[in-house]
């Protein structure tokens, strides 16, 4: 995520900043009222594209520990597929929903959050 985003600081055009130069803000002032302002749509994408994909973390755990030492590095990917995998498949699909209904609603919170501003 952090190339979008420094290709997104080389985005910002240079007179912004010479513009708030100009008007006498500081380091912090420039940040605040010119980068940030310029980096919100990046940085909604990135926290919206991060907390989905965390929210479907299954590989890792699976292949590194398969579920840890007593669930510690259990996911909810990883429950519902085991429940899968032990032909639990009404249980597992009724989880499934859940997750995404969870994701889904996460999403649009932070699509609000990101444009009320």
């Amino acid at each position: 995520m952090w190339i979008a985003e420094a290709a997104a600081l080389q985005g910002i055009p240079r007179e912004l900043y010479e513009a708030a130069e100009v008007d006498g803000a500081g380091r912090w002032q420039r940040f605040r009222s010119v980068t940030l302002p310029q980096l919100r749509p990046v940085i909604l994408f990135c926290s919206v594209y991060s907390s989905t994909g965390f929210l479907q973390f299954l590989e890792e755990p699976l292949i590194m520990t398969g579920g840890g030492p007593l669930n510690s590095t259990m996911s909810a990917s990883l429950a519902i597929f085991r429940q899968f995998g032990v032909g639990n498949y009404g249980y597992a699909s009724a989880a499934a929903t859940v997750l995404f209904t969870v994701i889904i609603a996460l999403a649009v919170l932070q699509l609000r959050i990101g444009r009320a501003r």
